[in-house]
């Protein structure tokens, strides 16, 4: 049974990453009101932002102390490499599939391959994204870490609001 569910969420994965990429690919947007409730282009949360958007805006938003602000910056550096790796591969894997040819005899099996290989790549952001993001709340205070939780939900909902569903909905 859990291999089942392993293998149904896999390719739903790898679906849900080229179609999510393929809208923020094209999706720009000037002006955008930011999680943190100023008038932003770029911020926490914002996947049309830099990193070091991201991060200044999480430092500014949560009141990260000096110390917090050295540890945060050393978990990011910590899997930085590995995580660009990973954002590179997907997108190769992404133009690949695009550039696969629905006439070739062997499309399906083709697609069925780098569908599976984008679900493995997929597999190991999460997995590095959450396990960064388990690092990154024990740094935090409670109070910090609260205001996180309430960052998240509402990048959650913009997102909601931008046509993506919750997973299981």
């Amino acid at each position: 049974m859990m291999k089942t569910k392993k293998i149904f969420w896999i390719p739903l994965l790898a679906m849900m990453a080229v179609a999510w990429s393929a809208q923020a690919n094209g999706y720009e947007q000037q002006n955008q009101q930011g999680i943190c409730g100023e008038q932003q282009g770029a911020g926490p949360m914002n996947p049309r932002g830099s990193h070091k958007d991201h991060m200044q805006g999480m430092i500014k938003s949560l009141g990260l102390s000096e110390a917090q602000q050295k540890k945060m910056k050393a978990i990011h550096k910590g899997s930085r490499d590995e995580m660009k790796a990973l954002h590179h591969a997907l997108r190769a894997n992404h133009k690949a599939m695009q550039a696969l040819d629905t006439s070739d005899k062997d499309y399906q099996k083709n697609a069925n391959i780098l569908a599976d290989k984008q679900g493995i790549l997929i597999a190991k952001k999460i997995k590095m994204h959450s396990a960064n993001r388990a690092k990154f709340d024990q740094i935090l205070t409670p109070e910090q870490r609260k205001k996180a939780t309430i960052m998240h939900e509402k990048h959650f909902q913009q997102m909601q609001g931008h046509g993506h569903r919750p997973m299981g909905e």
